[in-house]
């Protein structure tokens, strides 16, 4: 699968609020906004996956947290 082909699907997993996979995350928090606009999204998309980005790792954060409070 090619970058566009994965940065697609995660598109299509931010507007329908769906969680991504850690993989889907770390390829997105090693981007820019500026970066997704050359690829072809607007700003508003950009920013949109970025923040669906920033939700999946904080909650990925709290989850190890909660685990390593057992």
């Amino acid at each position: 699968m090619t970058k566009q082909d994965r940065l697609n699907l995660i598109a299509g997993k931010c507007f329908n609020n769906s969680s991504l996979t850690d993989e889907e995350c770390d390829l997105l928090h090693s981007m820019k906004i500026s970066d997704l606009v050359s690829q072809g999204y607007s700003l508003n998309q950009a920013e949109h996956m970025m923040k669906c980005c920033k939700r999946n790792m904080l909650r990925r954060r709290s989850q190890f947290i909660k685990s390593e409070e057992c």
